[in-house]
């Protein structure tokens, strides 16, 4: 079913997360350590330690913070808990977008930021070379790792988001519900309004259905083997014309049967003879 392998693409999606939030946390860490403890000398210059640290790896270690609170918290919560907020694929599209936006505002800075540190990362020339190339790992692995968190959580979105509009597409409420509640496949259909002919109106089908409905409600209404008789209205029978009683073909001469009144006891029986009117 596409829910259940997508439900194991969320936790596979979920867990790479966690593990490259990780590697950037660590790394941006020892950097950031790297530059405000120790010397690094450049053609006689101190270039390190610095009284404050550099932007972009305070923002990488931001982000990966951020993501190490919140995913693992949304996959206990999703096992723990039926319907929770967390486990909505409104609110997951929303927060692995926000996260997704904050890792491509991570990795671009981290790119944009280490220009100079990679041309150093060549030099030999200084007592400490190893902080330079220790440094010089630690940027280019936050870096690489940002840019893949992205690039994993923009496949992950537009999967759940391309699914999840064609099945509101077909009727199918799912932004409330967790993916792994969610039938993506479900088909909601009306008659004459067919999936194998691409949800376009056949009339043909829409008959067809009607006819089943009126002999289904016919069932209920009549004996089996029997059917209704229908009665046409006639304007010329109302017309001057008294209909006949029932039993009687129209046009013979009828009996005009009096009200019977009550009798008491012992008095006579009113007369039964039958009048005939006069042609």
């Amino acid at each position: 079913m596409v829910e259940q392998k997508l439900y194991i693409v969320r936790e596979s999606v979920m867990g790479t997360l966690i593990l490259f939030s990780i590697i950037v946390l660590g790394v941006n860490a020892h950097f950031i350590f790297l530059t405000l403890n120790d010397v690094l000398l450049v053609d006689g210059f101190s270039f390190w330690p610095l009284q404050s640290s550099y932007s972009f790896p305070i923002l990488s270690l931001a982000v990966a913070v951020l993501t190490l609170l919140t995913l693992p918290a949304m996959v206990i919560i999703d096992r723990l808990r039926k319907r929770a907020f967390s486990s909505m694929i409104v609110f997951e599209l929303s927060w692995l977008g926000v996260l997704f936006i904050l890792w491509i505002a991570a990795a671009s800075f981290t790119t944009n930021s280490v220009g100079l540190l990679v041309e150093l990362c060549g030099l030999t020339g200084n007592g400490n070379v190893h902080v330079l190339q220790d440094s010089c790992s630690d940027v280019k692995t936050s870096e690489a790792f940002g840019h893949l968190s992205w690039i994993i959580l923009f496949g992950y979105l537009l999967t759940l988001l391309v699914l999840s509009i064609q099945a509101a597409q077909k009727g199918v409420s799912v932004w409330y519900h967790a993916v792994r509640d969610t039938e993506f496949s479900a088909e909601f259909t009306l008659p004459g309004f067919g999936n194998e002919n691409g949800g376009q109106h056949d009339p043909e089908a829409a008959k067809e259905a009607d006819n089943t409905v009126a002999q289904q409600n016919l069932g209920y209404a009549y004996p089996p083997g029997t059917q209704p008789t229908m009665q046409q209205y006639n304007p010329a029978q109302q017309q001057g014309q008294t209909q006949a009683p029932y039993g009687q073909a129209p046009g013979q001469p009828y009996a005009l049967v009096p009200a019977q009144t009550p009798t008491q006891v012992g008095s006579p029986a009113p007369s039964q003879t039958p009048t005939y009117p006069q042609v």
